[in-house]
């Protein structure tokens, strides 16, 4: 399955691809992991002679922003773009990812929360970080090119484009700090009732194992390996 495609030579307007963020953010919220929403820039409707005109304005946020609900609610905001080349303009007055794109995600990682950059480009995806963005813009750099980045896999079902793991990898101290704020009161009510089963398999006579309790997916372990799309394996 191709996780973005375009065909002949329309212009991207990214929609697509976005949907396909927006799908893998579903799938997220269902397991708990993460929420996140499409955030709509502003705008003003202006009355002309030949009809009203719709202004957009800046926004404060990036493309999406949500809760990293497995890292303690940690706030999220993630900018996504899409290019039919292999090649994305930076820093800019529009196109590509802009300044003002740049300073808003500044603002918010310096006032704590996680941020990002996904690229789509024909039927591949890459991320991001803020640290790597940030030394890009250090540097002087006017556009990154397809073979910088990380690559995102694609995962199973509807998880299109599976960015959770490279977020975990840029924040995988405070990720794992917000597991246990998350899950603590559920580990408490699991190790509680594993005793309660032991005693009564003891009073009983008989030998149980204790039960588990639930684990995140295996597919989106913090140690799983990226990999390149284009190596995956059938």
């Amino acid at each position: 399955m191709n996780i973005h495609k375009q065909t002949g030579k329309a212009v991207n307007s990214g929609k697509l691809f976005e949907k396909q963020i927006q799908e893998t953010a579903w799938a997220y919220e269902r397991a708990r992991i993460l929420k996140l929403e499409k955030v709509d820039p502003p705008t003003r409707i202006i009355p002309s002679p030949k009809g009203p005109r719709i202004i957009y304005q800046k926004s404060t946020y990036l493309d999406f922003v949500g809760s990293w609900i497995e890292a303690g609610g940690r706030m999220v905001t993630i900018e996504v773009k899409s290019t039919n080349e292999q090649r994305l303009p930076m820093f800019t007055k529009s196109g590509g990812l802009t300044l003002n794109q740049w300073y808003r995600m500044r603002i918010w990682h310096h006032a704590g929360a996680a941020t990002g950059v996904i690229w789509g480009c024909g039927d591949r995806a890459r991320w991001f970080g803020y640290e790597e963005i940030a030394a890009l813009r250090k540097a002087g750099a006017k556009s990154v090119t397809w073979g910088m980045g990380t690559p995102i896999r694609q995962g199973t079902g509807l998880i299109l484009v599976d960015f959770i793991v490279n977020l975990r990898a840029d924040y995988e101290k405070d990720f794992r700090m917000g597991l246990t704020t998350e899950t603590g009161a559920a580990n408490v009510m699991i190790g509680e009732r594993d005793r309660a089963v032991s005693e009564e398999a003891r009073s009983s006579g008989h030998h149980t194992q204790p039960m588990t309790g639930p684990a995140m997916c295996q597919s989106h372990s913090p140690n799983d390996r990226i990999s390149d799309p284009a190596h995956k394996t059938p």
